[in-house]
């Protein structure tokens, strides 16, 4: 009894198979890396199940951009044999011509997607971020249906300048890959004045005030100590939002000639200490020769404090 209804069941699949037919084109466009009998073939005369099966049948590689991909009437019907058995009508031409539609990637695209991305991954506080510089990425054609990966180094900090790696999949086939140099400036706090004052102006604590700006936008000699500034005169005028720089101030000197210093000489966790005589008036970071007690020996430091002086040895 048994075997009568798995004989049955197997005639009717069979006489529902006869049915159908599948129609190859002469010519047909894919739009993903892998042919799939949807692709080339109409499918008719049988269920919805049975069809959508079909339409997903993988019959191999699709070829690159450009390019021309023949596939035998033959191979497709041994595939289609291996699916669901003998019993199909196959009809159409005996070999069908392939071609992969392509797509134009805009640069702009690419560069809105990294940018999103470094913004998902970056991980400090977003507000703390003044921009994100990504150079011009030219447009490209790709293959339709292909997929980006955006790859950064491993433990990628996200600080100033760093190389992210685009790369334009087709499947598993790399097909573009490009290198983009990211900048990203971040806020810094500075010092400006709370209002405009004269040339000549003895800068006081009261003078000073922060300010938020872009990274980018600091100059190299910007004040980063305001006590160092308190009591100096302004040798210009500054206005209300700009950035103090050292060279505006004639700053009056930490250390004075024939001034008694201490020389702290680094070098790594290693520290030593002296005492020697200031042979000329130093302001604070400035150069400062000191003539040692003992040795009488020279040496030239910078002047980190009232009567300190540093230098490496």
């Amino acid at each position: 009894m048994r075997f009568i209804i798995i004989l049955t069941a197997l005639l009717v699949a069979q006489t529902a198979l006869a049915t159908g037919s599948i129609d190859l084109a002469a010519d047909a466009v894919v739009r993903s890396s892998v042919i799939t009998l949807g692709d080339v073939a109409q499918i008719r005369g049988l269920d919805k199940v049975r069809t959508r099966q079909l339409k997903r049948l993988e019959i191999g590689q699709a070829p690159g951009v450009g390019q021309t991909k023949y596939v035998p009437r033959s191979f497709i019907k041994r595939r289609v044999i291996d699916l669901v058995g003998a019993g199909l009508a196959v009809r159409g031409p005996a070999r069908i011509r392939v071609k992969r539609r392509g797509s134009a990637l805009k640069g702009s695209w690419l560069a809105s997607r990294l940018r999103a991305t470094i913004e998902s991954r970056i991980p400090y506080d977003l507000d703390t971020v003044s921009s994100i510089i990504i150079p011009a990425i030219p447009d490209c054609r790709v293959p339709e249906g292909s997929t980006v990966r955006v790859i950064f180094k491993p433990n990628e900090r996200f600080e100033r300048d760093f190389v992210v790696s685009l790369r334009i999949q087709d499947g598993q086939k790399t097909v573009l890959k490009r290198s983009v140099s990211v900048r990203i400036n971040r806020f810094t706090t500075v010092y400006g004045v709370s209002d405009d004052i004269r040339r000549g102006h003895t800068i006081t604590l009261a003078d000073v005030t922060t300010m938020r700006i872009s990274s980018s936008k600091v100059p190299n000699d910007a004040v980063t100590k305001p006590e160092f500034i308190i009591g100096s005169l302004a040798k210009r005028q500054i206005r209300s939002g700009e950035v103090l720089r050292q060279a505006w101030f004639k700053i009056p000197p930490i250390i004075e000639r024939g001034d008694r210093v201490r020389v702290i000489a680094k070098r790594g966790q290693i520290q030593l200490s002296t005492f020697g005589e200031a042979l000329n008036n130093a302001a604070v970071s400035a150069f400062v020769r000191v003539r040692n007690t003992s040795s009488k020996k020279v040496v030239t430091g910078r002047a980190t404090g009232p009567g300190i002086v540093e230098m490496e040895f």
